[in-house]
This record gives structure tokens, C-alpha cells and sequence, in this order.
């Protein structure tokens, strides 16, 4: 008997020790980086000229409000992204601001990750000047146009702060 205890408490020790435990992780918190753009974009011809005469192309801000788009490939937010898995891209948009400026915060690890910027076409009033043969004076013309901008493409990562100026 007295060896049947010995062995049961061996037995335990042993069972205890070699026990599998499962170690609690938590899934670290991404940090965040900032982006501020500046767009710009030249709608008014007219004031193309510097003081003295000479060209020199003049870009106004674009609308306030515009929305603009960061798109970040889902797997880019993972510290350790599941090989063959499907992850889906995030979206975060900003507006333009009276300035002319967007900011945004956006979650980065310490890993650099591309960030595509999307731009919506912007239907704006060109003001150009025109000779009036008629008149024979230089006449402001006001018409419709459409500008657009392709993609652009920023790397962040935790801690960065991105500032770029594009225009249309």
C-alpha cells in the first residue's frame, strides 16, 4: 500500500510538471502615425503671372470638405498575419479643410506599411482669360472642368509623421 502511494504521488508530481499550460497573449495594440496632406489644385489662370510679368503657376486649395480616402491592406495592421488568410483592406477617410490641409491618424506597427491614398474627381470652375476679337479686349472666361488625380501611395509606420503636398 505504502507503494501504491508513493507511486500515485510520483505520479501526480510528474503529471503536474509536465502538464501543458496555456500561456495567455494578448494581441498587441497597433500605435499610430499621422498624415497630413497638403492639395492644391490650379483652377484660376488668371493670376498665373508674377509681379514683373513672368509665368508662374499659382495653385488655389482644393474645397474644403472634399473627402479623401486611405486605404490599408488588413494583414498590414497584423503583428503576425495568418499565412493564406483573407483580410480585408480598412478604409479611413479625412476632409479637406479650409487650408487646403487633411490630417489623420492612422494605426501602424512598427513594420512599414503602404497606405493608398484615393482622391474623388473634383468637377471645379476654371477661370481663364480670352481675347474677344470682337472687342479686341482680354475677357475672364468661366467654364466647368474636371480634375482628377490618380492613387498615391505613403509608407507609415508607429511614431511616423508623414506630410506631403500634391496637386490635381
Amino acid at each position: 500500500m505504502k507503494n501504491l502511494f508513493f507511486a500515485a504521488v510520483a505520479f501526480l508530481m510528474v503529471a503536474g510538471f509536465a502538464s501543458c499550460t496555456k500561456t495567455q497573449t494578448t494581441v498587441a495594440e497597433p500605435g499610430m502615425a499621422s498624415v497630413m496632406l497638403t492639395l492644391e489644385v490650379n483652377t484660376d489662370m488668371t493670376n498665373d503671372t508674377t509681379a514683373n510679368g513672368n509665368f508662374q503657376t499659382q495653385y488655389e486649395f482644393v474645397p474644403a470638405g472634399t473627402t479623401i480616402q486611405f486605404v490599408v491592406d488588413g494583414s498590414d495592421l497584423q503583428l503576425n498575419p495568418v499565412a493564406g488568410k483573407n483580410y480585408e483592406d480598412v478604409i479611413y477617410t479625412a476632409d479637406v479643410t479650409s487650408n487646403g490641409m487633411v490630417m489623420i491618424e492612422l494605426p501602424a506597427t512598427v513594420n512599414p506599411t503602404t497606405v493608398t491614398v484615393r482622391y474623388p474627381d473634383l468637377v471645379l470652375t476654371e477661370i481663364t482669360d480670352q481675347f474677344n476679337a470682337t472687342t479686341g479686349n482680354m475677357e475672364k472666361v468661366m467654364e466647368e472642368v474636371l480634375y482628377t488625380r490618380s492613387n498615391s501611395t505613403i509608407s507609415i509606420w508607429d511614431g511616423a509623421t508623414i506630410i506631403r503636398e500634391w496637386r490635381y
